[in-house]
């Protein structure tokens, strides 16, 4: 694809966005449920409810999406999102101040995250709708693989290197101090490693996180700024209609404060409540897609908490390996086919590429099942431990490679239904029935530690269920022909 033959709003969106995520991802990684839930199991000994807390809330806040959609309706869409983005990066810093050593540092860890979840839950609401606005339909896809790509490796690298420093033995990681720095403080210079204040001193172990979150929160920074200079096609006119023509006709900026997209009402959960009934009241294909969404969602969010406690405690993994687990190896995978997904997305429609790429999903649950019921019978023998751990790295690599399509799917899937005013609605409710079913994450430990293995299994065929709809819409397009109409100066087969 040539970029440079795009028209020139999409060129400009593109580029900033691609600087953008090679900082943000970096710092939405270490937000996710995988790192921050081993810190939370390793670092602060959290019981089983506070990994689920960490693991679970990143899905879980996004129930919050349908406000940020409804405010996003009648606002300028990129002051939104940097405010969103802003909050997460200032809660991020401030788990500097949280102390390894107390009863309840786990809770205040945890609570700083939760925060910054409640913040980035409008992001992926925000951004898509700047996507709808900005990159024509028949390139949209590939665009939007490439700056998954893009936010994918950042993710991998901070990943893999606050991992690495977490791993580190606190007592041999002093830092390299220069021999001018060395005498001008009067340091010993016999000594291969001089003494500095502790937080200098001690830059790696379990307690790094007191300096690499508030690092990678400066990153954020930058990142925002970047934001600044985005320009959303139509944005203003998009604003002004709604305003002159909304549900309640013109409405005077003094009566927009209840209006139904203002502040007043997005905080009222009445309101967010019956949108969301209407739409799918009013959308039987859009319905079906979200209940085929449901079921092969749950599965994975139902084992995922689980997921920390096995690699964690019962392989007695580090910090590398568990988050190698968790997150590194199917990021990697992701990364290779993310651009053999966007294309494939572009060629093939939702209803479609949504079957072979639900087909992923539930392998990779089903193998995961069986490395499960293998952890209760094999660790003992010889060579057990290695074909466990070798039966969960093929099945996260199929999770990798199912991820690597589903960012794009879960990003661009409701605009095969959303009319162009209504993409941060369908966004926004997409977003907040996963975060519904994110709710199940606290149930899986709770459910494991009282029946063991058997969760699994109901995972597995929870993701069965999820494929066979993903099938039944492919066969009848969910009722429903595509409502996307090809951007002005584009002609693009409808997403």
């Amino acid at each position: 694809m040539d970029v440079q033959a795009l028209p020139k709003l999409t060129r400009h969106t593109y580029r900033l966005e691609m600087l953008h995520m090679a900082m943000w991802g970096g710092v939405v990684a270490m937000l996710e449920g995988g790192i921050a839930a081993v810190i939370i199991a390793k670092t602060f000994h959290g019981s089983p409810f506070q990994i689920s807390v960490v693991r679970a809330t990143p899905v879980v806040t996004n129930m919050l999406s349908i406000g940020w959609g409804m405010l996003a309706v009648t606002r300028p869409k990129v002051p939104l999102l940097m405010v969103a983005c802003g909050g997460a990066v200032v809660a991020m810093a401030g788990t500097a101040l949280v102390p390894a050593d107390l009863a309840w540092s786990g809770w205040l860890f945890a609570l700083q995250l939760v925060l910054a979840r409640i913040f980035l839950s409008g992001t992926a609401t925000l951004r898509t709708a700047i996507w709808k606005a900005n990159y024509p339909t028949a390139v949209r896809g590939r665009l939007a693989g490439r700056l998954q790509l893009q936010g994918s490796f950042s993710r991998l690298v901070s990943l893999y290197l606050s991992s690495w420093v977490l791993d580190l033995d606190p007592a041999k990681t002093n830092l390299w101090v220069p021999r001018w720095l060395a005498e001008w403080l009067h340091l010993d210079m016999a000594r291969h490693l001089w003494r500095v204040p502790d937080l200098l001193v001690y830059w790696g172990g379990p307690e790094a996180y007191r300096w690499l979150y508030p690092m990678l929160a400066i990153v954020g920074g930058v990142a925002i700024v970047l934001l600044k200079f985005i320009r959303v096609r139509g944005d203003k006119l998009l604003t002004r209609q709604m305003l002159n023509e909304g549900e309640l006709g013109p409405i005077s900026p003094r009566a927009r404060a209840l209006e139904p997209y203002s502040l007043t009402a997005v905080l009222t959960p009445v309101e967010p409540i019956r949108r969301m009934i209407e739409i799918l009241k009013r959308d039987k294909a859009f319905r079906i897609y979200q209940t085929a969404q449901m079921f092969s969602g749950a599965g994975n969010l139902l084992i995922d908490p689980i997921l920390v406690v096995i690699f964690t405690q019962k392989l007695m993994m580090n910090y590398t390996q568990s988050t190698l687990m968790l997150d590194i190896v199917p990021i990697v995978l992701s990364l290779f086919t993310v651009t053999l997904w966007a294309r494939l997305y572009d060629r093939w429609g939702l209803p479609k590429y949504r079957v072979i790429n639900g087909g992923f999903w539930t392998i990779r649950m089903i193998l995961t099942a069986a490395a499960v019921v293998c952890t209760q019978y094999l660790l003992d023998v010889p060579h057990g431990y290695a074909l466990v751990v070798g039966i969960f790295v093929f099945a996260q690599v199929l999770n990798g490679i199912a991820q690597g399509g589903g960012g794009i799917a879960w990003n661009l899937g409701h605009l095969h239904f959303a009319k162009p005013e209504e993409a941060e609605l369908y966004m926004g409710l997409h977003a907040t029935l996963t975060g519904v079913r994110g709710w199940l994450g606290f149930a899986g430990l709770p459910l494991y530690v009282w029946g063991g293995w058997p969760v699994f299994a109901v995972a597995a065929f929870m993701s069965l269920i999820g494929f066979v709809l993903y099938f039944h819409g492919m066969t009848t397009r969910f009722g429903l022909g595509a409502v996307e109409e090809p951007v002005a100066g584009t002609t693009g087969a409808r997403a």
